[in-house]
């Protein structure tokens, strides 16, 4: 995690203490929404980086094919099909792993968990008045539940049986009136 980012989580998680949160609700504060916060830019820095990893060499793979295509030799018709075969499957291996996706996912969801987060101490509305926290706490619950839904299902998986559609394997909502379904 970046020492600027960590910086600003922790005074952030320092509004924390501005409100009047009993152990149990600084408990959830620290490790609900914070610590899970903190994971998710971490696996988004991750994934971003993995992406890259992958899409810059590929890049630098494919740009000398076309520089290498006017010589002739076996040896340049060697490096031309290695460098070829290099690209295309570093392009693969990062749709593979879905490394945009995930990226999306993580911080699509970090910053509405923030956004959740600061609103909460700053006491904005939904958040305003006696039963604030636990506003604060469903939001929090539903943020996360959302975000597991939407990062199981935003990587594709294939079906476990041909009439099954993709993706729909992804674990189901605790709220779900059945067991197996997903939620809404």
């Amino acid at each position: 995690m970046s020492n600027k980012f960590r910086t600003g989580l922790e005074k952030f998680g320092n509004l924390s203490q501005v409100k009047d949160l009993d152990d149990d609700q600084r408990a959830f504060w620290n490790d609900q929404w914070a610590d899970r916060l903190a994971g998710m830019h971490v696996r988004s820095k991750n994934w971003r980086r993995w992406g890259e990893g992958f899409r810059l060499p590929a890049l630098a793979a494919g740009a000398a094919v076309p520089a290498l295509a006017p010589f002739s030799g076996l040896s340049v018709r060697i490096a031309t099909a290695s460098l070829a075969a290099l690209a295309v499957t570093l392009n693969g291996a990062a749709t593979l792993f879905h490394t945009d996706q995930r990226t999306i996912v993580n911080r699509r969801y970090e910053g509405i968990l923030l956004a959740a987060g600061w609103d909460f101490a700053q006491g904005l509305a939904p958040y305003a008045g006696a039963d604030a926290f636990e506003k604060f706490a469903e939001h929090v619950q539903n943020i996360l539940e959302a975000y597991d839904t939407a990062y199981e299902t935003s990587i594709y998986v294939p079906p476990a049986t041909p009439d099954q559609p993709p993706g729909d394997r992804a674990r189901p909502r605790r709220n779900s009136p059945v067991a197996g379904q997903r939620g809404t």
